[in-house]
């Protein structure tokens, strides 16, 4: 994307937080997560927003069903999507809706951070694990959980920003990295 329409999508979601002084709730951070990790993977859908024989009433009634009864983001979003619509700008919706996931879980003090292990995790594990990251990030944290069929064995906890390892692969890159140091 270019960085003009980066800066006009944050601007948007902005101005649409602005106006959206409802509580942040898990439960929409969850929400927009989905969305945007959807238009991650169907990136073909937003080259069809730029399409002018789409009328703006298709897009508009398209993107709400998506947004607002697949996804269930709150009803407020089809005021932003008309917005959108009508500015004939709703190529940047999934700009604006990264923006808005950023901006949100930042104004409600929370991360959205992927647990990935190699082997199931108990509840038990889980809780400890949750615990220990909350108190190094200093964050409430939300969690997804997936099995990492690459990792030989351990944890890996991510999100945009952070990263935190614990596994056999981690040990390993680092005892290669300090072999090329001493060899190179």
């Amino acid at each position: 994307m270019m960085e003009a329409e980066s800066i006009l999508a944050r601007r948007y979601a902005h101005a649409f937080l602005s106006l959206w002084n409802t509580s942040y709730s898990a439960e929409n951070i969850m929400a927009l997560k989905h969305a945007l990790d959807y238009f991650n993977t169907h990136r073909p859908l937003c080259s069809l927003l730029k399409v002018p024989l789409i009328t703006p009433d298709k897009k508009q009634e398209a993107l709400s069903d998506l947004l607002i009864h697949q996804f269930q983001l709150p009803s407020l979003f089809n005021e932003l999507i008309a917005l959108l619509v009508q500015h004939k700008r709703a190529f940047l919706l999934p700009a604006v809706l990264h923006a808005l996931y950023h901006l949100y879980q930042e104004r409600a003090g929370v991360m959205m951070v992927t647990i990935a292990s190699s082997f199931p995790l108990n509840e038990m594990q889980k809780s400890r694990l949750q615990a220990y990251m909350e108190r190094v990030i200093g964050l409430q944290l939300l969690y997804t959980y997936t099995i990492d069929s690459q990792s030989i064995a351990g944890i890996r906890v991510y999100s945009d920003t952070i990263l935190w390892e614990y596994s056999i692969a981690k040990q390993l890159r680092a005892l290669q990295y300090s072999m090329n140091e001493e060899i190179g």
